[in-house]
């Protein structure tokens, strides 16, 4: 036989293969399907107490067809197919011997209507059948954000940015803020790798003390960091020119690391903060004015990691 028809004959035979294997995938899929469907009506009408062994060698067998199936051993797939068959089948003579002792379990998920404060809807024991939807331990009735996982001290409502005002009445819920500012921050904004004050770090006349007026936007920036556990920040120091360049540059350095101590003090670790003084390397407004050396004078507190 020539070279081109052994292998045109060939050819047609792969192709008969594959088709039939992918029907037989598809009826495979269809199976699996059905008997899930079988299982959960023998479920609600009492299984795993009338008949709990062939109840749970029918869920187990068909797991294996899955798997089976999922590998592409379509043999093996039907043959735990067929004992999952066989097994609901001799469920359901179970089943209708004592179907009239098992009580009512509308809806399938263990607990009996008769203890079921929720018969409608699937839940969990532990909740008397009554489901807990993000799986926070607070169950539905009683989660006032349901869908969202929480903590019991909110209701079950998140808190996600960690400044102990709930997502649900916190304005800013992803930025650390102020109970009396509906929970956004008051003196300091994040903007890209920097946060920003809204008004400045004040200090002791040439010294390196820190203001107790400048204290709550230290605690802001705390609260922040603790919100974040992945940031780095480098706090920076900044004078305006007048004095020495060595003095500017002792005062610079000082006064930043009084502003990485105190945020220490606050519980930030130590690891995570860095102090830089610049003295008046880096101006952002004129020396040649009162108004820009004042701008000058400053300390800024940068991102380095997220």
């Amino acid at each position: 036989m020539p070279r081109r028809i052994i292998l045109l004959v060939s050819f047609v035979a792969l192709v008969a293969l594959l088709a039939a294997g992918c029907g037989t995938r598809a009826q495979l899929a269809t199976q699996m399907e059905k008997y899930k469907a079988d299982l959960a009506e023998i479920r609600a009408q009492g299984a795993p107490v009338c008949s709990p062994r062939e109840y749970a060698s029918a869920e187990a067998h068909l797991d294996f067809a899955h798997q089976e199936w999922s590998e592409r051993d379509y043999i093996k797939c039907q043959d735990h197919l067929g004992i999952v068959k066989d097994q609901i089948d001799q469920s359901r003579k179970w089943l209708g011997n004592c179907v009239e002792q098992v009580p009512p379990d509308k809806d399938g998920d263990g607990v009996m209507d008769v203890d079921d404060k929720c018969p409608e809807v699937p839940g969990l024991k532990e909740f008397a059948g009554c489901p807990d939807t993000d799986g926070d331990g607070i169950p539905d009735a009683e989660d006032k954000c349901p869908q969202v996982a929480g903590v019991k001290e909110f209701g079950g409502c998140p808190d996600t940015d960690g400044d102990g005002i709930p997502d649900d009445v916190d304005k800013c819920p992803k930025e650390w803020g102020l109970k009396e500012n509906d929970g956004c921050p008051k003196f300091i904004e994040v903007k890209d790798n920097e946060i920003v004050l809204k008004q400045k770090i004040h200090f002791a006349t040439a010294k390196a003390t820190i203001n107790p007026d400048s204290f709550p936007i230290l605690d802001e920036i705390a609260g922040v960091m603790k919100g974040n556990k992945t940031w780095n920040i480098r706090v920076e120091g900044h004078t305006d020119n007048r004095g020495s360049k060595a003095l500017n540059q002792k005062l610079s350095q000082a006064r930043a690391d009084s502003c990485r101590d105190y945020l220490v003090q606050r519980g930030i670790e130590a690891n995570r903060l860095t102090a830089v003084g610049y003295a008046f390397d880096q101006p952002i407004a004129s020396n040649n004015t009162e108004v820009g050396r004042e701008m000058n004078r400053r300390t800024e507190f940068k991102i380095t990691s997220k």
